[in-house]
């Protein structure tokens, strides 16, 4: 009887021969992550699997069992957990099983060795959003406006006008208190010089 049971386990053991190589005793997985599992495959394993997060101790994990992934493709050989939305549970004996599918997680096709889940030593930051400004080699200089002033020419032209330019946004009375002043400092100039 028991040389039969041994041929019926080295029968299951060579159809699938998934090995999972990461987490195990050695380097085990943090609350927040990023866990990663690695693992080996032969051309006889089957092409996807689910995968689970077992630990027996249900007031460390309760159900016992929690689906990291309903369909992973083996041939990736790697694969990047993510975390729940409160982080994994802290604790100890932990295993990763690669299971037929979602649901028929006790055909077992491979199963990781025991390991930790201990909490994140890193806190995650809200994301920070930094201005940048991009300038080219020969950045084009503003012209600046310059300024003008009102002309006399002594002749009144019906047809032609009069333009003062000021600064934006000046109103009437400015455009007039500036011309005003501009024609006493040309008075000024002329009875100096006369």
């Amino acid at each position: 009887m028991r040389s039969l049971l041994f041929t019926l386990i080295s029968l299951v053991s060579s159809a699938c021969a998934y090995l999972v190589l990461t987490p195990g005793n050695a380097n085990g997985w943090t609350t927040a992550g990023p866990n990663t599992v690695t693992w080996q495959m032969v051309s006889t394993d089957p092409q996807n699997f689910a995968m689970l997060l077992v630990n027996q101790d249900q007031g460390i994990l309760p159900g016992g069992q929690e689906l990291l992934a309903a369909v992973v493709n083996g041939s990736l050989l790697t694969y990047t957990v993510s975390s729940p939305s409160g982080g994994f549970p802290v604790g100890t004996g932990f295993q990763v099983n690669f299971v037929k599918d979602a649901q028929d997680t006790n055909t077992i096709l491979a199963q990781s060795g025991q390991f930790a889940i201990t909490q994140s030593s890193t806190t995650v930051s809200p994301a920070s959003t930094v201005n940048s400004v991009t300038t080219s080699a020969n950045p084009t200089p503003t012209p600046t406006p310059a300024a003008t002033t009102a002309t006399d020419t002594g002749t009144l032209n019906p047809t032609s006008s009069l333009t003062n330019t000021t600064a934006p946004g000046k109103n009437s009375a400015d455009r007039i208190a500036a011309a005003g002043s501009t024609s006493l400092i040309f008075a000024a100039l002329a009875a100096f010089i006369l």
